[in-house]
């Protein structure tokens, strides 16, 4: 056995060792002995099953339910919402949704003589052309409902007249919701909307002075009311209440677990003239705080300007290029100006990158403890490799582009600056426009997977590039850069393993396994595009490389 061969062995040897077995035997652990969630509530494990992504069982189990209980029609809307929460094409192993099946249970239930049977028919058949945008078609078959009474009915009909831009009487229909209390967490929250989109300020007040409604109103409708009665404390409190209020603890775990890794990474490759702890904290207390103002910078954009998403493409991509882009990279680059400016600890050309990163991982961590909530859990891993890797290279980005056009000539950093601002606000805008449109336009997707690999490539050279013309260079000190693609390849498999806990704790060993494959797919793809660009440097002092190029693997 040759030298090389035998080094490769140690390596997966240790590899196996240190990942694949520890995380294997947890998998098996966790398989064997953690139960399932309100196992012995088949209506509770359904909608667990429904909650953690896992559309098709979760039809599966409401539709037993319904068999046994065939008018309880909240059974019937959970069985419709998880069937329509499917993918229409094939994706995975999941099969193409066929959607004749459902409409021709339905179809049945409103030809019976029954005339119970009949209206949850026919109610159900108007909630499946709503759930495909097929408003008016969904209102005929609303019409055929005999009981003005049934539970869901009215508000049903009222978000259908609402979305065909019939304000009246959607108003009407939820007001009669409210009147016979049957949904009224539904109906007030669609009312409360109905108002502001309005702006009928006195009614929405009316609603929030109910002491049975205001639990029902929408947080975002909540604070834009407070911003209209200039009342500060109240804006402050629903603000914080909205951003911190509902973190859980495997949320708050996941966010704190990716940003340990990462800021353990951007620590380790400080290699030259280290900072210090106390400033990269600062840094890092930065980006979490100032993430908390846009919300703020949202509703200000929204509530004065009524800037928003609204389904029409060109106002929807404008929107995610400034309304998103601009504000989270205005957001993001404020403490590391902050620390450039008053702290004047940046004097090598790696600390402007190690600043940007990591202001943008304190971002990313308060963005995050918002997305990992009940529903948001099966994306651990993916945000660990895709949106947390956006915010830091984005951020890094313009701050390269703002330093090297420094160190060229000093007289072109304010319009360097704007440049790659304004570059970093136009990729921010597309990635998040292709993710949003992916529902209409499924080819969106790649077009986001394909601007993220570009990104991370562009931030890895980013990286390198910081490294190789440093001030401080020490050839005698690179040795830790030749190894950080072992210290990624040994980490970031460990979030996809936490989220796989995370969701076997919460939801079950099977619907944690129901997703497991693709996940772990994805995870394993996201993780080489990463540890390729971010863990093989070609250290030599002085040397940039192209932004975009070919790597070596060493």
């Amino acid at each position: 056995m040759t030298p090389e061969s035998r080094n490769r062995l140690r390596s997966f040897r240790s590899y196996f060792l240190g990942v694949l077995l520890p995380i294997g035997t947890a998998v098996a652990l966790i398989n064997a002995f953690v139960p399932a969630p309100e196992r012995n509530d088949p209506r509770a494990s359904a909608a667990l099953t429904a909650a953690a992504g896992n559309e098709a069982q979760a039809e599966e189990q409401f539709g037993r339910l319904i068999q046994a209980d065939s008018l309880d029609l909240e059974l019937h809307r959970a069985y419709i919402t998880a069937h329509f929460e499917r993918p229409k094409t094939a994706r995975g192993r999941q099969a193409p949704r066929d959607d004749s099946t459902i409409v021709r249970m339905y179809r049945a239930y409103a030809a019976s003589a029954d005339p119970a049977v009949a209206d949850v028919g026919n109610y159900c058949l108007g909630l499946c052309e709503m759930k495909q945008d097929r408003y008016a078609s969904g209102i005929s078959f609303l019409n055929r409902v005999v009981n003005p009474r049934l539970p869901f009915l009215n508000n049903s009909k009222g978000f259908a007249f609402q979305k065909m831009g019939r304000a009246d009487l959607a108003e009407q229909f939820f007001l009669r919701e409210l009147d016979f209390g049957s949904n009224a967490e539904g109906a007030v929250a669609n009312l409360s909307r109905l108002y502001y989109d309005r702006r009928d300020f006195n009614s929405l007040s009316e609603m929030r002075r109910n002491t049975a409604w205001k639990r029902f109103i929408p947080e975002d409708v909540l604070r834009f009311l407070l911003l209209h009665d200039r009342d500060a404390a109240g804006y402050f409190s629903q603000w914080m209440k909205s951003m911190l209020g509902h973190s859980q603890w495997d949320g708050i775990l996941a966010a704190a677990l990716i940003l340990g890794v990462w800021f353990f990474y951007f620590v380790k490759i400080d290699v030259f003239e280290p900072e210090r702890p106390g400033f990269l904290a600062l840094a890092l207390g930065l980006g979490m705080l100032f993430c908390l103002f846009c919300t703020a910078l949202y509703d200000a954009a929204e509530y004065a300007l009524g800037f928003r998403l609204t389904g029409r493409l060109l106002n929807d991509l404008l929107f995610c290029v400034v309304g998103i882009g601009l504000i989270e990279e205005t957001v993001k680059i404020a403490p590391v100006l902050i620390m450039i400016r008053f702290a004047r600890q940046a004097d090598e050309s790696f600390d402007f990158i190690l600043y940007a990163a990591v202001s943008a991982l304190g971002f990313a961590f308060i963005e995050n403890l918002g997305y990992f909530r009940l529903s948001g859990l099966q994306n651990i891993s993916g945000r660990a490799l895709s949106a947390v890797m956006v915010h830091m290279g984005l951020t890094s980005l313009i701050m390269y582009g703002t330093y090297t056009a420094g160190r060229r000539s000093g007289r072109n950093v304010p319009a360097a600056f704007a440049a790659s601002l304004a570059a970093a606000c136009l990729i921010h805008g597309l990635y998040d426009f292709c993710l949003i449109q992916n529902e209409r336009f499924s080819g969106l997707f790649l077009l986001s997977f394909a601007i993220l690999v570009i990104l991370v490539q562009g931030f890895g050279t980013v990286i390198n590039n910081s490294i190789n013309i440093s001030e401080f260079f020490d050839a005698a000190r690179t040795g830790r850069l030749r190894r950080m693609g072992r210290y990624l390849a040994y980490s970031l498999p460990y979030i996809a393993a936490f989220q796989y806990a995370v969701m076997a704790l919460r939801f079950g060993p099977r619907n944690a396994n129901a997703g497991a494959a693709q996940n772990l797919v994805v995870a394993f793809v996201l993780a080489w595009i990463v540890w390729l660009h971010l863990g093989n440097f070609q250290i030599e002092k002085n040397r940039v490389l192209p932004l975009f190029r070919k790597i070596r693997i060493s």
